[in-house]
């Protein structure tokens, strides 16, 4: 398995790396150790990826549905003026 920095990581999920160092500290994202560096798996951070990016979609599609069901999808709401 190819295993990455936390750099490198952090660049690949397009967050900084105090960010991803604290989601490997927090236990949300699989790591090893390589003497006293942190490494992560590529193969964890594509799962954590696509998990990420799943939520993000349902959050979306709720927030979608909601304004269908309230009949506000449709309507433009412009400014008193």
């Amino acid at each position: 398995m190819q295993d990455l920095t936390t750099q490198e990581g952090a660049d690949f999920l397009g967050v900084s790396r105090p960010f991803l160092v604290k989601l490997l500290e927090t236990g949300n994202l699989r790591y090893h150790m390589t003497g006293t560096h942190r490494r992560v798996y590529l193969k964890y951070l594509m799962e954590y990826r696509l998990q990420r990016d799943r939520e993000k979609m349902d959050a979306i599609n709720q927030i979608v549905a909601f304004e269908e069901d309230a009949g506000l999808y449709d309507k433009v709401l412009l400014p008193d003026g």
